[in-house]
């Protein structure tokens, strides 16, 4: 058994310790499982049957985890490759045609395959890869399996995973380089330069504090080092690499919907020592493809005074109008940004076209602007506004050539019985994603589909006349059935994902009229008996009455009666009333695996689990803070009494583990009761 992999598991019987230069490891059985190979996924063309079969390394191995890293403004990212590190590469990339015709493409080359960007006629791709020296990128043929690399290219992915725009051309694209010559890197003085000077007075901030922030001038240089990147456009053909404009800290690009211009948000100096980098100044402007500038639209100073709830003072959010060739939308907020602050209009979105000499108002919204999607026939957009005082949300149908607004949504945020889910979309000839349409009619698919009796996920049509709502396919009650995306451009056929516990995700054809089956893909079950957890769907009370509900994992092997440590793994969340607080959430008709510290190898183990339990936080948005502890200690102390008198667990020994807020939440029960006896937190954010 090789150790090259990182086994990263949670608690006491999954560790990584050394003792005598060796890796601690857990059972036989626990590695079998953790090295077993997963089913792959599909990636479906919209609106015809071809797909592609894609396979990940869902496993870390040591030589990632002692990669040199840097936190810098918010970031994280590792030295050698100038990028944010992705763990799990892609290993295995098919394309399938027809449901039928295949095309296996040789990635055996690649080792860290990370993002792939289609192009606009799914002809081809760019993955990005990384390799010794850097982030690069390779152009895959769908057509022959042929693969073109670029040695030349490296990209800078600092901020992230180093996005590739095409061209509608399908033969350019375009990239922001690591500089070429940009020297060594800055050498740090033993003397500084000067005093670290944070200036303060005349300032009242809320903001919430962060991690990875720069820390001294040094900081600053590298900073500017490693997130200084090139704009350029790569011939795919030539390998002909022609730059655009200056070297600069570029936190945005986008290309016009025709092609002819960019519109670029560059980060700005003086850098802070309190905040990310998304919060530094910067300038938004719109350059044309040699570089030049055609307009500076806003430069927007430090934002280190936002309040909690808040946004941004000024323009903000700007981005290309996908209904015209070079018009920018940008929003305004009339309230400072302040969600205290009462006014009639929380935003209004104005939009200029090229020369961007002038500007006009596109919509306002009463409450903050959440964002719009664009019909594929380009006369009408949806936009979204939400209430963060009482978590509301409204979205409204516009037409684009009268201004005239429909309200088509209106609904509790947190009620996720009435979530109709998202659009079904696909890309137009410029690679804007759009609404799709039949007629008078858009399509949901609502792969979580929440409902009383655990989640049924399904796909809806929703008549925008009429306001008529019609579920076109619903999972069955017996398994776990997700939406792929249409599979012919009637919208008569679906692709279909299908599980249940003894079965793993499996694809199908499915006839909308007729509903009748062609199976794509027949993947059997990888795993031991032993894998095979006991899973039940559970609901229960809290004290005052709000239902809870949680998915529990037990052994394979458990026999009634046995009293087992329970582990809880739950994230707390908010809510106006008792009826959103308490709808159900969750299912245990899906298949179960095992990918990298999942702490399902716990139940595997001997643990009972309560899974994505639920800790309903109820009350007023602005007080609801005030009763947090109760809530949360009665959340978990119900979870404890429901499986106590099921006489499945020893309430002496439970557990609880949580990520970010629910670090939160652990923190909080440890310090302040004895209900748990251990807790881990993960990625806390305790302020």
């Amino acid at each position: 058994m090789s150790i090259k992999k990182a086994l990263i598991l949670i608690l006491s019987i999954t560790y990584i310790t050394t003792i005598l230069g060796e890796y601690k490891l857990p059972d036989n059985k626990i590695l079998d499982v953790y090295e077993t190979k997963k089913s792959p996924y599909i990636i479906s063309i919209p609106f015809t049957k071809n797909y592609f079969q894609i396979n990940y390394d869902s496993n870390i191995e040591l030589k990632e985890l002692a990669d040199p890293t840097i936190n810098l403004a918010g970031k994280k990212f590792s030295t050698k490759l100038n990028a944010t590190r992705e763990f799990y590469p892609t290993t295995e990339f098919k394309v399938i045609k027809d449901g039928k015709g295949e095309i296996d493409i040789d990635l055996s080359k690649y080792k860290g395959l990370r993002t792939t960007y289609y192009s606009h006629d799914y002809s081809k791709a760019i993955m990005t890869n990384d390799f010794e020296d850097g982030v690069g990128m390779i152009l895959v043929n769908f057509k022959n399996g042929k693969i073109t690399e670029y040695p030349n290219v490296r990209l800078n992915g600092s901020m992230g995973d180093p996005h590739v725009t095409w061209f509608s051309n399908n033969k350019k694209v375009l990239v922001r380089l690591i500089p070429q010559n940009r020297g060594a890197i800055p050498i740090q003085s033993l003397v500084p330069n000067s005093p670290i000077i944070d200036e303060t007075h005349g300032k009242v901030s809320q903001l919430r504090t962060y991690t990875k922030l720069l820390q001294s001038a040094y900081d600053k240089e590298l900073f500017d080092y490693y997130f200084t990147s090139q704009i350029a456009l790569l011939d795919l053909k030539s390998g002909k690499i022609k730059n655009i404009g200056e070297p600069g800290v570029f936190s945005g690009l986008a290309l016009s919907p025709n092609n002819k211009k960019l519109l670029i948000n560059r980060v700005l100096k003086p850098y802070s020592y309190s905040v990310p980098y998304y919060y530094f100044p910067k300038e938004i402007v719109v350059w044309d493809l040699k570089g030049k500038l055609l307009k500076e639209f806003v430069k927007r100073p430090l934002q280190d005074q936002i309040p909690i709830g808040g946004t941004y003072t000024g323009q903000r959010s700007h981005h290309w109008f996908d209904a015209e060739d070079e018009t920018i939308v940008w929003v305004e907020a009339q309230d400072n940004g302040n969600p205290k602050v009462k006014v009639p209009h929380r935003d209004i979105l104005y939009k200029s076209t090229f020369p961007y000499t002038e500007s006009k108002e596109f919509f306002r919204t009463e409450h903050r602007y959440y964002g719009y999607e664009t019909l594929d026939n380009l006369n009408w957009i949806i936009f979204s506004e939400y209430d963060r005082d009482n978590l509301w949300e409204k979205e409204w149908l516009m037409n684009l050539k009268d201004g005239s607004l429909k309200l088509i949504t209106d609904r509790n945020k947190k009620d996720k019985y009435s979530d109709r889910g998202s659009f079904i979309t696909a890309w137009n000839k410029n690679k804007d994603r759009l609404i799709s349409t039949k007629g008078d009619l858009v399509f949901y698919k609502n792969n979580t589909g929440a409902s009383p009796d655990g989640n049924r996920p399904y796909l809806a049509s929703f008549n925008l006349k009429t306001g008529e709502f019609i579920k076109l396919y619903e999972s069955e009650k017996d398994a776990y059935e997700q939406i792929i995306n249409f599979a012919d451009k009637d919208l008569n056929q679906i692709i279909l994902a299908v599980q249940n516990q003894e079965i793993p995700r499996n694809y199908f054809l499915v006839d909308l009229s007729t509903k009748e089956r062609e199976t794509l893909t027949s993947y059997q079950d990888p795993y031991p008996d032993y894998a095979h957890l006991k899973k039940e769907l559970v609901t229960y009370k809290r004290s005052d009455g709000v239902d809870l509900s949680a998915v529990l994992y037990l052994p394979h092997d458990y026999v009634e009666g046995d009293k087992l440590p329970l582990i809880i793994k739950a994230y707390p969340r908010e809510y106006t009333s008792k009826a959103t607080a308490g709808q159900v959430s969750g299912t245990d008709k899906t298949f179960t695996w095992y990918y990298g510290d999942n702490i399902k190898y716990l139940a595997m183990s001997g643990y009972a689990l309560l899974y994505n339990a639920s800790i309903p936080i109820v009350g007023d948005p602005q007080t609801v803070n005030d009763t947090f502890l109760d809530q949360l200690k009665d959340g978990v102390s119900s979870a404890i009494s429901y499986m106590d008198s099921r006489g499945i667990i020893d309430p002496e020994r439970v557990g609880i583990i949580g990520h970010s807020y629910g670090a939160f939440m652990v923190a909080n029960i440890l310090a302040n009761s004895d209900i748990c006896k251990v807790g881990v937190a993960k990625s806390g954010a305790y302020n």
